[in-house]
């Protein structure tokens, strides 16, 4: 449903309108996801980039429910939510401030 992808090594990029989706795995046999990540695109040509004001909403943009969670670790500029998907263990980071997240990637171990 996305079109066709551009190859980066491990990883496959796909451009949206507002922003960009990249897969990435394990090895080069691309028989296991690494992660995936959705970045809003910077405005043009200024280094502030698009954003949404909260967790709450990026997470609803990428379809993760936080189920009313705090955030298991908070760092300089985001924060990470321990999970279990399809039976791995892993994290989904949202990267940004308290009120401007820029984007979401989930990593599974």
């Amino acid at each position: 449903m996305l079109g066709p992808s551009k190859e980066r090594g491990i990883c496959y990029g796909w451009d949206l309108p507002e922003g960009e989706i990249t897969a990435c795995y394990r090895d080069s046999a691309k028989k296991s996801m690494r992660s995936i990540s959705y970045r809003l695109t910077p405005y043009g040509g200024f280094w502030t980039r698009s954003e949404v004001g909260s967790i709450e909403e990026m997470a609803a943009l990428v379809n993760i429910d936080l189920q009313g969670k705090k955030p298991d670790n908070e760092f300089r500029g985001g924060y990470t939510y321990d999970l279990i998907l399809n039976g791995k263990t892993g994290y989904v980071s949202f990267d940004g401030g308290p009120k401007r997240i820029v984007g979401a990637s989930v990593h599974l171990e």
